[in-house]
């Protein structure tokens, strides 16, 4: 059972998104700033009242901007960012939530990394940061991604599991993730450290591949490769047809002396 961390939220205090996820198949009503209807505005005056907005402003704005991703929202959201950078405060802004709202939901590396580099990010933000790292799949502080796989947020702890190998967390961190209460986070656990060569989490990823088959969990289960390995993927073909592709090619690929018989047994699909 993993052990309780009496510090394991300070990290986290406060929301640790911002609303501005935008979903095509979910038709919203317009939203308005003042008395203008956002989606009246052309791409650069949109951006342009970004780059000048404040508080309850900049999350209504970022959220028309996450609708339609115009030209040049890289920029205004960095903009919207060195406007605050340096306050001195670690108290998080609206603002500076909306800008690492749109790092993560648009994949913004770039203006990622120049945040990073400027560094002075209040405390408070550690959470937003997290969820726009993992998102840009970029690497954070170990001890941000180590508080991130203590906290009790689902998805808190499945963005520093993303993304702690490459921000220099030890594998050993994650076994206890293996036996996590939610299923994704334990699934990418159980892939991460496979990935890594480690034998313990061998188990876990075929328990998790058996009721929720991936690519990249396949492939992790393939860097085995040995006997059981091969006879294992034969057996996930064989339950999960939609698979059988991609097992076939991994199979084929890996020269074991097994190969061959186990390929003959494969479904034929399509």
């Amino acid at each position: 059972m993993r052990r309780s961390e009496p510090r394991q939220l300070d990290l986290f205090s406060g929301s640790t998104t911002a609303p501005i996820r935008a979903d095509a198949n979910v038709q919203e009503p317009p939203v308005k700033h003042g008395s203008v209807n956002l989606d009246q505005l052309d791409d650069a005056q949109l951006l342009e009242a970004f780059r000048a907005s404040k508080l309850t402003e900049t999350v209504l704005l970022a959220a028309a901007i996450a609708r339609r991703w115009p030209a040049g929202w890289q920029d205004a959201a960095l903009h919207v960012w060195k406007r605050f950078f340096g306050f001195g405060s670690d108290a998080p802004l609206p603002e500076q939530r909306a800008v690492l709202g749109l790092v993560r939901d648009g994949h913004g590396r770039c203006i990622l990394e120049n945040i990073l580099r400027r560094g002075g990010i209040p405390g408070g933000l550690n959470g937003d940061l997290l969820l726009a790292s993992a998102a840009c799949e970029y690497p954070l502080n170990p001890d941000i991604v180590r508080s991130g796989l203590l906290s009790k947020d689902d998805a808190l702890r499945e963005a520093a599991v993303r993304i702690a190998i490459p921000s220099g967390v030890e594998p050993l961190e994650l076994r206890a993730l293996l036996t996590d209460r939610q299923f994704a986070v334990r699934d990418l656990a159980a892939v991460v450290l496979a990935e890594t060569g480690d034998p313990e989490a061998r188990s876990s990823l075929l328990s998790a591949l058996k009721a929720r088959p991936s690519e990249r969990g396949l492939d992790a289960l393939a860097l085995f490769m040995d006997e059981d390995a091969i006879i294992q993927l034969g057996q996930l073909a064989r339950t999960h047809p939609c698979c059988v592709d991609h097992i076939r090619a991994l199979i084929e690929d890996s020269a074991h002396p097994k190969a061959s018989v186990i390929l003959s047994t494969l479904p034929v699909v399509g």
